[in-house]
């Protein structure tokens, strides 16, 4: 099929096809939009920063400044992580012609910044729990700020080094790679103290989603490719195109296809509605609570007007594509021809799928930055973010219950001849860290489930508990959650299902206290992320556009590539877990090449591959380095 794709163009000396596609007219455009979202940004960031901080208490400038300093380096990560992640999207965009530069990297920014406000903080969480947990219980002292600059510091010295050499390396890649190397680097200077490095079980797990997520990309990306050519451009699928567009609006044609695509319709509907809606969660399991009492009425008078429903939306849906195959089935396939933009359901599908992909990276990507920026506020301003003030007293009357259920639970598992320590923390802490369970552990647990119950019972609400008890009475919340989640993972003890229940109600309720991101963190990265997307795309868009394939992309190919990314990029939002925007959608790209047969620029294939070989040892070097040169200056 190499013949339905045309030659790349050569770029003229001294510039790239890019070049050749930007349009001035259009820049006033993007720099009144991006003035408008900045100016307002700034000043809801500003509003409720002032909210949070008017009952600080003042005692040095110097938290404050160190606030603002972290801040900075934090957003700074995220700006370059913009034009460094996000311009991978808008490449297909800009070389289909579908918009102008400017107008496409202002609206893919705008993307960016809908998909960050809207995300769940359970990837930023996720992130967080491969810190070491000593780390991250003294982020309010030097070794804690030590890690958080160390990290920063890391993962933007190397974006920007793959950057400037157009190289699409890993942002997620680039962040767990400096999280192992502190880790790494905490253990081997405390090899006598007994801390912990890393937290190789979830390290390892997110490996297995940074290394398959590439994959994926390619075989899917190309196998659409391959499947949208048979029933797009074979001669059976265009007959068939013709006679439903003839025959679609009579009973015989109308009703099998309502039925056809309804039935199954209407259950991917439901089992996806609630992440469409942005209700994330367990998919399938968070289900938005009018759909699910629409589709549970008995009899299933919900479940069948959903059907109903969704086969009228797919019969109309089957009309307009076989519209699109009589009319632009081979323009689909081919190459631009010049600078003249594609029929416009071409143009509004390219559209599509970069929006999908921005708003997708905003609610992943964006998130990483989130959970440091959360240690940096705890480790300068305790009592203002250690904990979650917004938390009503209905959910703290229901702590205190589910600290009851749970108290029972590990009693039950305790060893009641077990003498315990005098620190029940640093015990629990102390299993976090091994993940062996000694004879003290649970009676540790079960005084700090305890303690905590009394402690929040007695203030009633979290912003009711004393400034100076803040930083403690979140990390206590911190530690026994830590402890539970790993012992629900490792199944040691064996808790049956009701006391499992229990725990998990228990560790809900403290996550809701202590995992939490206030919207004017989202705000402030959805704005660096956007900005930076707007800034400084131009390096990789051209590696994606014209570097990867020897012939340039066609409309198909840029789609299906997108449509991938989008979908294991929203897979893995709603499963907590980090993932490469940027190796989804380059592999995507490669993988609709190898299956188009228009050749692969292996020059460029082999400068990605090292990029992505190096990124985590060269990313943990610098961490640990650096985090090694914070700590002999803290001392």
């Amino acid at each position: 099929m190499a013949d339905l794709a045309t030659t790349v163009e050569s770029p003229h000396a001294g510039g790239s096809l890019l070049d050749k596609k930007m349009k001035k007219s259009s820049a006033w455009v993007s720099g009144v939009v991006v003035a408008t979202a900045l100016l307002g940004g700034l000043g809801y960031i500003g509003f409720h920063i002032q909210q949070d901080l008017s009952n600080v208490t003042v005692a040095s400038i110097w938290p404050f400044a160190l606030l603002a300093v972290a801040l900075l380096i934090a957003l700074g990560f995220e700006f370059v992580n913009g034009f460094h992640d996000t311009a991978n999207a808008v490449a297909t965009l800009i070389y289909t012609h579908s918009l102008d530069p400017n107008i496409a990297v202002v609206w893919s920014g705008l993307c960016n910044l809908a998909g960050v406000l809207v995300s769940s903080g359970a990837v930023a969480f996720s992130v967080i729990t491969l810190l070491p947990v000593e780390l991250i219980l003294q982020v309010s002292y030097g070794a804690g700020f030590a890690m958080v600059f160390a990290l920063l510091l890391a993962a933007i010295i190397w974006n920007l080094s793959t950057w400037w050499f157009g190289l699409p390396a890993s942002s997620s890649h680039t962040m767990v790679g400096s999280i192992i190397g502190v880790g790494v680097a905490n253990q081997l200077m405390s090899v006598h103290s007994g801390t912990s490095g890393v937290d190789w079980g979830q390290a390892t797990k997110v490996f297995q989603v940074l290394l398959i997520s590439p994959i994926v990309g390619f075989v899917c990306a190309g196998a659409l490719l391959l499947i949208s050519k048979f029933f797009i451009l074979t001669k059976w699928a265009k007959n068939f195109a013709h006679a439903f567009d003839a025959n679609h609006k009579k009973l015989l044609w109308l009703i099998p296809t309502i039925a056809i695509t309804g039935i199954p319709g209407a259950y991917v509907f439901l089992y996806l509605a609630p992440m469409v809606f942005g209700l994330f969660g367990t998919p399938g399991m968070a289900v938005w609570q009018p759909i699910k009492s629409f589709a549970g009425w008995n009899p299933p008078t919900g479940l069948i007007a959903t059907m109903l429903i969704v086969g009228i939306i797919g019969w109309y849906l089957v009309a307009v594509f076989a519209r699109i195959v009589i009319d632009n089935a081979d323009v689909l396939f081919t190459a631009p021809k010049g600078s003249a933009p594609p029929p416009w359901p071409i143009r509004a599908l390219l559209i599509f799928t970069c929006s999908g992909v921005s708003f997708a990276h905003g609610s992943n990507d964006g998130q990483k930055g989130m959970g440091l920026i959360m240690l940096i506020l705890i480790g300068t301003v305790p009592t203002a973010y250690a904990l979650n003030h917004a938390v009503s007293a209905r959910d703290v009357q229901t702590f205190v219950t589910s600290s009851q259920a749970a108290d029972a639970v590990i009693n039950k598992h305790a060893d009641q001849t077990a003498v315990m320590g005098a620190d029940a923390r640093a015990t629990v802490t102390q299993y976090i860290a091994t993940k062996q369970l000694q004879p003290d552990t649970m009676l540790a647990l079960r005084e700090l489930v305890n303690d905590l119950s009394n402690e929040v019972s007695l203030y009633k609400e979290y912003k009711s508990v004393p400034a100076s008890q803040q930083t403690n009475v979140r990390n206590d919340m911190y530690v026994a959650s830590e402890a539970i989640r790993l012992m629900l993972k490792s199944k040691n003890p064996q808790f049956t299902s009701d006391e499992t229940a229990a725990l998990t109600t228990y560790e809900t309720q403290v996550n809701k206290a202590t995992k939490f991101i206030p919207g004017w963190v989202k705000v402030a990265v959805a704005l660096a992320l956007g900005l930076g997307t707007m800034v400084g795309w131009k390096r990789i868009v051209v590696t994606v556009g014209e570097k990867i394939g020897k012939e340039h992309l066609t409309y198909a190919q840029g789609a299906c590539a997108e449509l991938v990314a989008m979908g294991t990029i929203m897979a893995a939002d709603n499963f907590g877990l980090p993932v490469s925007t940027t190796h989804v959608l380059n592999s995507g790209v490669a993988g609709t090449m190898a299956a188009n047969h228009s050749g692969l620029q292996f020059s460029t294939i082999r400068n990605i591959a090292a990029a992505w070989v190096f990124t985590l040892p060269v990313a943990a070097l610098l961490s640990g380095t650096l985090f090694w040169l914070f700590r002999q200056i803290s001392h």
